[in-house]
């Protein structure tokens, strides 16, 4: 497993939290939770409610992605649906490719993280009236659906391929 996307992601988390409690007595009692696609408020509900509910989605997305990180690094090959699967398993392989699946899911919870943290920032900017409405929601949405698309692209492109000195995949 990479070092630094675990950091990451642990720094993320943590972040998330701090941010909830950071905010909660500045908040008041009720606050914007639903939001149109424009942007505006749409529905409210009690501050202590969005913090349980900020932290659950944090703590539980937290949860598998560390335990999807666990189970990809001890599961049976047999149990690991990758392309080339037989390649990329081989002894002389295996470490490297449970290495590189950790990182990857590691990368793939930190931008989680991020969008998490994004949305309920601008949410809590909304009810302090910083803001009138979430901006660059269409974007921010957009960016992350591209990360992940590039992300399944790169996951799929990196076990498509098998050895041979032209392939960037081995080294």
């Amino acid at each position: 497993m990479n070092k630094l996307s675990m950091l990451l992601f642990a720094t993320l988390v943590v972040l998330c939290l701090a941010h909830g409690a950071y905010y909660y007595p500045q908040l008041p009692d009720i606050v914007d939770s639903r939001f149109s696609l424009t942007g505006e408020s749409v529905a409210t509900m009690g501050k202590a409610t969005m913090l349980g509910f900020y932290y659950g989605v944090v703590l539980l997305l937290g949860a598998m992605f560390l335990l999807f990180n666990y189970l990809t690094s001890r599961m049976t090959p047999a149990r690991l649906n990758l392309p080339n699967k037989a390649f990329w398993m081989a002894k002389d392989r295996e470490v490297q490719t449970r290495a590189f699946l950790s990182s990857h899911l590691l990368w793939l919870g930190s931008i989680s993280m991020a969008l998490i943290l994004y949305v309920f920032h601008q949410s809590f900017q909304v009810t302090l009236g910083v803001v009138d409405r979430l901006p660059r929601m269409p974007w921010v949405l957009g960016a992350f659906l591209g990360f992940v698309v590039f992300w399944c692209l790169g996951l799929y492109l990196r076990f498509a391929r098998t050895g041979g000195a032209s392939s960037p995949a081995t080294s």
